[in-house]
């Protein structure tokens, strides 16, 4: 409660104000209750005395007094009545109701002091003694019926008693004047007790009005406590070790599935809803706790009535007495079954794959890590498979993410059915799956040949037909395998080498399983070398561009491709497949892309200074990658604008993987760039997937007859009718045709046979640096006409041309 001094004065005034209106309802309630009863005591009593007065006063005396006490009756009735019939209406009324009483309590004291008058006869002491005594029984009934309020009370008794005492004193006579002054005696006694009486009555009420508020808080904090626990789903309990008695809070009961107060609570109760197993890990806890002290902790489930189980926490503190005598063991149970299927489905998130439920790379990562600790305790062999699903993409392109999703989850199903309940198989993601044995034969060389076996059986589970949309679809996977004895080699190191075996079974021809060998190890290690070098190349600069030639039929130089080169300090030089491998794998081909447009549009700008060079364009090859990022316009154009170099004499060449996903944006991108004058070849034509429909929509300036058609012209039947082929399809499509891998003459007359006109290789330039190539075209070293000296005859094949 609030010490007085910190309360304001109104808040001082308004606890005042309803401390008082709460005294005066209780007032109103013990006069209004008595009420009744003093009416028909006072009734009764009025019709003795007119009884026994009957012979000794006149008719109309006992009538006019009949006929008041009637109204005074009837009025004061009516007053309870009108009371009792406000029930919803009376608060904040209590002391107009007071002040009504007060108003019937005086009449009935002017009523019976009005028999002096009316009912008494002189000189007549048994009657005189008769109606004294009539009016201080009920002046000391008026007392215990309205001492609660001191106007009341004692105005009912002067009203009452002094007429009396006024009437024997002014008779002669000893006795009447002994009985006025006794009468007056008794009178200020009795106004004494009267005061007396309703000071206690009013201490009482205060007290009981405590006692109610004081009550009514502790049951509103009960039923506020009991609310929260319910909602908190947590209980408390209190047991009495002396007594063995136990209380457990609503919510308690609640959480035992039963309803509150329905049994008596004790620790058997307690023990006989936890199950068996629970109570193995519960009992010595809670002796522990008896016996030391220790605060008792333990999550157990509960049998609830209906069958079902929850989980529990429940905790409890002892206490003692002074001596250290074990006094009460009390605290707390929460249900925390939400709690802990909260906890499991977020571990099931963090562990699980929510495609396939198998686990997930974390979960692998920790069996794989207590799998090593296992085997470098007892000595056993483990292996890791790595398994990769051939060609997942293109089912996911073709039939829908639903079905490669539908395709995953039998797969999953599949390697499960494949292996024992000790060994693991999870998912890292996409369509990789890992598989962990453990427990294999101690030797190398047999736990090798059980793990082939095994992995022999997953190819061909795998490969088995699916069912997917009703329809069979096939589907293959590449297996990488690695044995693993004790801890030596770290978890990252197990999970590179399999699918490093993995990655060998693929370029191996797919579909098929291959073990980690060391051989695989340095492949593997010189590749890593060779990604750490390049990131420090492209930092460093250590690139440069070649540029190899491109003439037209008649020995002109048009052009030239830009090619990277890259000069090892260590390696030499590093084939471009490499790099350009290697750039893809690490995420550094846009990087390195834009490197070498950049160079080649300020190769551009420097010919440009020289007549006989401003006129060559520069080809400059750009991967799917660098086409598909983001910001490729852009870079592009950013590029042109920095170096200032001729757009018109810039041509972009694109492989036809570019086509395959997404050709409208392919169109929308390159016709953006070919409207700020930029030329586009399409590369390496006839080896990928064109097709011809989106082929006359490309923007295209050329395209470019790929070498490995040349390389065997005119000799092979096959590819002279495809290079015909190409020719006249560019030609017919309006597009120029580039032959390029040109190293004999042989060659170059057969090309021009068929009508192409440009051409690129061996026969007429290496790629050489810049400064070489612009040397070959300004020496003025001019090369043969392609019909001359050998003019282009007619070629005779083997076979059907």
């Amino acid at each position: 409660m609030e010490p007085v001094a910190s309360l304001s004065p109104d808040r001082i005034a308004l606890t005042g104000a309803l401390a008082d209106e709460t005294l005066q309802q209780s007032k109103c309630e013990l006069l209004y209750s008595h009420g009744l009863a003093a009416i028909f005591m006072s009734a009764a009593i009025g019709a003795m005395l007119l009884f026994l007065m009957r012979d000794f006063v006149s008719q109309a005396q006992l009538e006019i007094w009949f006929g008041s006490a009637i109204l005074v009756v009837v009025g004061r009735l009516a007053l309870i009545a009108h009371w009792r019939s406000r029930k919803g209406s009376k608060i904040g009324r209590s002391a107009h109701y007071i002040r009504s009483f007060r108003v019937g309590a005086l009449c009935s004291g002017a009523l019976w002091g009005s028999t002096v008058i009316l009912l008494y006869v002189p000189a007549d002491l048994p009657h005189e003694v008769l109606l004294a005594f009539a009016l201080a029984g009920l002046s000391a009934g008026g007392v215990t019926a309205l001492a609660i309020d001191p106007v009341s009370a004692i105005g009912f008794l002067c009203l009452i008693l002094l007429p009396m005492i006024i009437r024997l004193g002014g008779d002669a006579g000893l006795i009447s004047a002994a009985m006025a002054v006794m009468g007056l005696l008794y009178l200020v006694f009795m106004i004494f007790v009267t005061v007396r009486v309703s000071r206690s009555l009013r201490e009482n009420l205060q007290l009981r009005a405590e006692a109610n508020r004081r009550e009514g808080m502790l049951r509103e904090r009960e039923s506020a406590l009991d609310k929260a626990q319910q909602v908190a789903q947590l209980g408390s309990f209190d047991l009495d070790l002396m007594s063995g008695e136990m209380r457990w809070s609503d919510e308690h009961y609640r959480q035992w599935g039963l309803l509150p107060g329905s049994v008596r609570p004790s620790l058997s109760l307690f023990r006989s809803h936890v199950p068996e197993e629970d109570l193995k890990q519960l009992n010595p806890q809670l002796e522990a706790t008896l016996n030391t002290g220790t605060p008792f902790r333990c999550v157990h489930r509960v049998c609830l009535p209906n069958g079902t189980h929850q989980y529990i926490q429940s905790e409890a503190q002892l206490e003692r007495d002074a001596d250290g005598v074990p006094l009460r063991l009390f605290g707390t149970v929460q249900n925390i079954t939400r709690a802990r299927a909260d906890q499991e489905e977020i571990r099931k998130l963090a562990f699980y794959d929510p495609l396939t439920q198998l686990p997930n790379r974390n979960r692998l990562l920790e069996s794989l890590t207590e799998s090593l600790d296992a085997s470098e305790r007892q000595g056993s062999t483990g292996a890791l498979f790595f398994i990769d699903l051939d060609n997942f993409k293109s089912l996911n392109d073709t039939l829908g993410h639903a079905q490669g999703d539908d395709l995953l989850r039998q797969v999953a199903q599949r390697l499960q059915s494949c292996l024992r309940k000790s060994d693991t198989v999870a998912r890292l993601g996409g369509d990789e799956f890992v598989i962990l044995l453990v427990d294999l034969n101690g030797s190398l060389a047999e736990a090798t040949r059980q793990a082939s076996t095994i992995g022999e059986h997953i190819l061909a589970a795998l490969q088995s037909p699916y069912r997917l949309a009703g329809r069979e679809h096939h589907s293959t996977s590449s297996v990488g395998v690695t044995l693993f004895q004790g801890a030596a080699v770290p978890v990252d190191d197990l999970l590179k080498r399999a699918d490093l075996a993995m990655y060998q079974a693929k370029a191996s021809g797919r579909n098929m399983l291959c073990m980690f060998t060391p051989e695989l190890q340095a492949i593997a290690s010189a590749r890593s070398a060779l990604e750490a070098d390049l990131h420090l190349a492209l930092r460093l600069q250590q690139f440069d561009l070649y540029y190899q030639g491109q003439v037209d039929a008649n020995g002109r130089w048009l052009g030239a491709e830009a090619l990277l080169r890259w000069k090892h300090p260590k390696r030499g030089f590093v084939p471009p497949k490499d790099v350009i491998s290697v750039a893809e794998d690490v995420g550094l081909m846009v990087e390195l892309g834009k490197w070498v447009l950049e160079k080649a549009c300020q190769q551009l700008v420097s010919w440009s200074m020289v007549p006989v060079l401003s006129t060559l364009t520069v080809s400059v090859n750009v991967s799917a990658r660098q086409f598909r990022h983001g910001n490729f316009v852009e870079d592009v154009l950013d590029i042109i604008s920095r170096t200032g170099a001729n757009p018109s004499l810039l041509n972009l060449e694109l492989t036809e993987s570019l086509l395959l996903d997404d050709v409208e944006e392919v169109i929308a991108t390159m016709a953006v760039l070919r409207g700020h004058g930029l030329s586009f070849t399409l590369d390496d034509f006839g080896i990928g997937y064109s097709s011809l429909t989106y082929l006359k929509r490309l923007p295209l300036k050329q395209i470019k007859v790929d070498r490995s058609f040349v390389a065997d012209i005119p000799h092979d039947a096959q590819d002279a009718a495809i290079v015909r082929l190409v020719v006249e399809l560019g030609h017919s499509l309006g597009l120029s045709v580039v032959a390029e891998g040109v190293e004999t003459r042989e060659q170059c007359n057969f090309l021009h046979a068929t009508g192409c006109q440009i051409y690129q290789g061996y026969l007429f330039s290496r790629p050489v640096p810049a400064e070489v190539f612009a040397a070959q075209v300004t020496d003025g070293r001019q090369i043969p006409a392609i019909s001359h000296p050998l003019a282009p005859v007619p070629v005779q094949f083997a076979g059907p041309g």
